[in-house]
């Protein structure tokens, strides 16, 4: 009887936290709005995420699958090129497939669904940087296990296999994710939420329509691309040179170590591959900013310098435009031409990188 009573005692608390988890859901692993939102960049709407985060990579990959037959040129890559559009590249026919974050196998996913659902691409801006290229990272950024087979599939076809079954390719659904339901470190982002947000953290739509403008959130243009929040872009150089100091550097630029042969070798039959289906591929480096570059330019950092020798010798090998640099001094760039430690003010990207064909 004792069982019983401490059952009922106990029950209602992880009753209460899946309840909250999946209502509140704030890295929007439950709600499937993804082919939603998708669609409706599509159709040409801004898109205001009102509430916790989507999916990102679930959103590019509606985004692909559901992409018109023909496309003029795509942007992949991390958060650095989410914030360009079609005026940048010169031309209405653009998608930014850009993800926070957007590593090895998130990049080259999307190259394998693109060829899965047969989208034609007539240009693609590949912005270079450590997330695809440094193996130290890629061994800990598992952001997104369901789209790994993806990936898989494109490194398949990059190494010359032929007439993949698209059976094989389909990863099954996986139940980790629901794990997140009685996860009290959700549960807390869950309450965070509900704190500041009210009956809308758990009854409020999670998306809306928005005008072109200025929003307390950030939001998807209709490209594809993104906007950040008025509080990001209200950010000045104080907080830049703060953030830079703050910057994880021995993590995010692997200290004392060098970058793989891996994933180098697999961009060059990338590469290989665009150009014999005469895709034309252009590379950007976003250069960080100079509180940050301070604190990386020295001996103990090889990657940066390492991955802009590697991006020239690519662009001279294959005949590749190549726009930016690491270095912002290069540029002429200064603290208050970021948002924060890596991310140039969307405004200013036209007037310090060539985007167009």
């Amino acid at each position: 009887m004792n069982k019983w009573i401490k059952l009922l005692v106990f029950l209602p608390i992880p009753l209460f936290m899946l309840l909250i988890n999946y209502l509140v859901d704030p890295s929007g692993i439950f709600h499937d709005d993804y082919q939603a939102v998708a669609k409706s960049v599509l159709d040409g709407n801004n898109v205001l995420i009102l509430r916790g985060n989507i999916n990102e990579r679930e959103v590019k990959h509606q985004l692909i699958e559901n992409l018109p037959e023909h496309v003029e040129c795509i942007a992949v890559g991390p958060s650095l090129v989410m914030g360009v559009r079609k005026d940048d590249v010169g031309t209405e026919n653009f998608y930014n497939l850009g993800e926070s974050g957007a590593d090895f196998y998130d990049i080259l996913a999307q190259f394998g669904l693109l060829e899965l659902n047969h989208k034609k691409y007539d240009r693609v801006i590949f912005c270079v940087d450590t997330y695809f290229f440094d193996e130290n990272l890629n061994k800990t950024f598992t952001r997104n296990r369901e789209l790994r087979p993806f990936a898989d599939y494109m490194l398949t076809l990059l190494d010359g296999a032929q007439d993949i079954p698209v059976e094989s390719v389909m990863g099954k659904k996986g139940i980790s994710q629901y794990k997140e339901l009685l996860s009290v470190s959700y549960f807390q982002s869950s309450l965070q939420l509900v704190k500041k947000q009210g009956r809308e953290a758990l009854l409020g739509d999670r998306w809306t329509v928005v005008d072109k403008g200025a929003y307390d959130k950030a939001h998807y243009m209709a490209d594809g691309s993104w906007v950040y929040s008025l509080k990001t872009q209200k950010q000045d150089e104080e907080y830049v040179i703060k953030d830079s100091n703050a910057y994880d550097v021995e993590k995010q630029f692997s200290k004392g170590k060098h970058l793989g042969r891996y994933p180098q070798e697999s961009f060059e039959k990338l590469l290989q591959y665009l150009q014999a289906k005469n895709v034309q591929v252009e590379l950007y480096l976003c250069p960080v900013a100079p509180a940050l570059w301070s604190r990386i330019d020295n001996d103990d950092y090889y990657v940066l310098g390492e991955l802009e020798n590697f991006a020239h010798n690519m662009a001279a090998k294959y005949n590749l435009k190549l726009t930016g640099a690491y270095n912002p001094h290069v540029l002429g760039m200064e603290n208050k031409n970021f948002y924060d430690s890596r991310h140039v003010r969307h405004e200013l990207l036209s007037a310090y990188f060539d985007f167009k064909p």
